[in-house]
């Protein structure tokens, strides 16, 4: 077999072999560089195996509506991506009181994927950050989500015309990332700088039935701060709906028994679970 291998490197020009190690340093995978390059995938991983000196994966996933739509809100909320090298890089980012919701996306990410991302420590900025390497993470996401310039300012949903599971896990996705449970009043609170973002959370969550309020924070030398509020028996209505992942968003009073009236309205949800 490496005889077989090493007559199908020497017949490659030095045009084609640039090109493979070309392809391979902008994060293209394994099937991309054989569709650009019209080689035979034997052909290609050898010559990338010792570029790398390591085997490669395809990327890939599985996971369903309510697994991506997840992914999409925490990326949207705290996320970027980089260029480390050859590399692209996908990053998440979570506080230093995260620990457990760090690892509970982790563990949710890792079923999802071919490839594992990387969740550790950055003692620098004291943060945690779950990482992926692969190109095909951001084409991923870029199907759903698009901006302009600095993505935090102008990220927003390409449309929000998408299934119930896909619509109430992109919620908890926000939600446990840029979001706010009051733990005394039932108060809770999605908020960012991208005002088509907050906009489309607003249109979601009244969607299915909750009533939200709004308000803008103008700050100095800073952009505004666009808030969707939501309160009392909506606030409830809307944290059983979402069930957060994130142990600072759930609170005891969204797990009272909401079969008995509230504020003169009788509500049937059902029972509160988290993650």
């Amino acid at each position: 077999m490496v005889k077989i291998l090493n007559l199908i490197m020497r017949r490659l020009t030095i045009d084609e072999k640039n090109k493979i190690i070309t392809l391979s340093k902008n994060g293209k995978s394994l099937n991309q560089i054989c569709n650009k390059t019209k080689l035979k995938k034997t052909t290609v991983y050898y010559h990338l195996r010792k570029l790398r000196g390591k085997k490669l994966k395809d990327f890939s996933f599985v996971a369903n509506e309510e697994n991506i739509g997840e992914f999409v809100g925490v990326f949207a909320a705290d996320g970027c991506f980089s260029k480390c090298g050859y590399r692209s890089v996908t990053s998440l980012y979570f506080s230093p009181d995260e620990e457990e919701y760090a690892k509970s996306a982790h563990k949710m990410l890792s079923g999802m994927f071919s490839r594992t991302p990387l969740l550790f420590w950055d003692k620098n900025n004291k943060i945690y950050i779950i990482r992926f390497n692969s190109k095909d993470i951001k084409t991923l996401l870029k199907t759903y989500l698009d901006w302009d310039g600095k993505k935090t300012y102008s990220v927003q949903l390409k449309s929000i015309d998408h299934t119930r599971e896909f619509l109430l896990a992109f919620l908890r996705g926000y939600l446990d990332s840029d979001g706010f449970c009051n733990n005394d009043t039932k108060k809770a609170s999605f908020f960012g700088v991208s005002k088509n973002m907050l906009d489309q959370i607003d249109d979601i969550v009244k969607s299915f039935g909750v009533i939200t309020k709004r308000y803008t924070s103008i700050r100095q030398n800073r952009k505004p701060l666009y808030f969707v509020h939501v309160t009392n028996s909506d606030a409830i209505k809307l944290i059983r709906l979402v069930r957060p992942r994130n142990e600072k968003r759930i609170r005891k009073w969204a797990q009272q028994d909401l079969n008995s009236q509230i504020n003169g309205h009788d509500h049937q949800f059902p029972a509160f679970q988290g993650f």
